[in-house]
């Protein structure tokens, strides 16, 4: 979503749009930034997800955040410029609200399972991955531990939100799953890389739907934090 004054917004109305516009932002050595607007994708998307397709990631695959055209796009870098071409993925809606990909694996969005993508003949499949068959949520926290497990926790589904934990490991989910002390949804998340709970996960943050005064729409901040020790 951009403002509509213009800049990496559009110039109609008073109001957020989502926007198609692409841009390589750069920080330098002295920490100045730079935005430099190279392209445009055949769909405007918000929330989307991201996957590089090879180690130098100048092939990219876009996913979700649509509300038309292609699901998914892949960007590729020629010189200056970027391409866009729409693909089509067997196994996915024609539209993904808020996707969340971790290790390679689909984790989050709305309405679907646990997927792995994987290119096929210049297009893309997406297959549920073992003991995958439940729904997944929105605006999860996701991280990846020292051995390459993906976590992800929380989220917002259907009923509100939740306090679900479940891991990705070999290309599957792992058949235990847990349970969090708190529900919460939009959390971040990161690896803890010293100190005594060195190669554990830290979730923190994150909202969930309060009741005061009557009000069951209004949100509420989770205080505090929660630690996985894989």
């Amino acid at each position: 979503l951009a403002p509509s004054f213009g800049g990496v917004g559009g110039d109609t109305n008073d109001e957020n749009l989502a926007t198609d516009r692409v841009w390589i932002v750069q920080v330098a050595s002295d920490s100045s930034i730079t935005a430099e607007e190279v392209g445009t994708m055949t769909v405007p998307r918000v929330g989307a997800a991201a996957l590089c397709q090879n180690s130098a990631c100048d092939s990219v695959l876009i996913l979700g955040g649509n509300r038309e055209g292609s699901v998914a796009e892949v960007m590729s870098t020629e010189g200056d410029a970027a391409i866009f071409v729409p693909v089509k993925i067997d196994g996915l809606p024609g539209t993904l609200a808020n996707p969340t990909i971790c290790g390679g694996a689909l984790v989050a969005g709305q309405g679907i399972s646990p997927m792995t993508l994987e290119p096929v003949d210049g297009n893309w499949t997406a297959e549920m991955l073992e003991n995958g068959d439940f729904d997944l949520t929105q605006l999860s926290a996701t991280a990846t531990s020292a051995s390459g497990d993906c976590w992800v926790v929380g989220g917002l589904a259907a009923g509100g939100p939740t306090g679900l934990a479940f891991r990705v490991s070999g290309g599957a989910v792992a058949p235990k799953q847990y349970e969090a002390s708190r529900a919460r949804f939009g959390a971040m998340a990161a690896p803890i890389g010293s100190g005594l709970l060195e190669g554990g996960l830290l979730f923190g943050g994150g909202v969930e739907l309060g009741e005061p005064d009557g009000d069951t729409g209004s949100l509420e901040w989770v205080r505090g934090a929660e630690i996985i020790l894989p």
